[in-house]
């Protein structure tokens, strides 16, 4: 390590009680990145529109019987919530990510969740009418429901969760 890396490392740990919550919020995102890159095995790169490449293996069948792999290479996007800020509201501009990525990584950086949504499923959930870009995977009961009722972006979340990733 530098004496650059050294110092900016001491002056991290000296400053980070006075940034602000969405100081500490980029921070997670950048840890976040780095965390799940290493997890999976991906290259963490920051190009425009993606911060990750990996291999995908793609299984084909052809009939019943016969089946065959191939891998490309897939843009992955990752997105990190944490309890730095109080918004459930998913930072994601459609017209600036559209097609950059394969796959849209959804990282709750404080509760060590994370799931991995393919770029045309979630773009085709978010552009219908009435959804939005809301996770909250602790709702709670809202009135005449026993159970708690997610909105249809933290369903996708559940759906697509890796469990035991880490």
């Amino acid at each position: 390590m530098n004496d650059l890396d050294q110092k900016t490392k001491q002056d991290l740990q000296e400053c980070y009680s006075e940034f602000s919550p969405n100081g500490k919020a980029i921070i997670a995102g950048l840890i976040g990145e780095i965390k799940l890159c290493k997890a999976f095995g991906w290259e963490k790169i920051d190009a425009d529109g993606y911060d990750a490449v990996a291999k995908e293996t793609l299984y084909a069948s052809v009939g019943k019987a016969e089946v065959w792999d191939t891998e490309k290479e897939v843009r992955i996007e990752i997105k990190t919530f944490s309890g730095n800020t109080s918004t459930n509201i998913l930072a994601y501009d459609s017209a600036k990510k559209k097609g950059k990525y394969d796959y849209l990584a959804i990282y709750f950086y404080d509760e060590e969740r994370v799931a991995l949504i393919h770029h045309d499923e979630f773009e085709r959930l978010i552009s219908k009418d009435g959804v939005g870009k809301t996770i909250n995977l602790n709702p709670g009961i809202r009135h005449n429901h026993s159970k708690p009722v997610y909105s249809p972006l933290t369903q996708l979340f559940i759906d697509r969760e890796i469990k035991n990733w880490n």
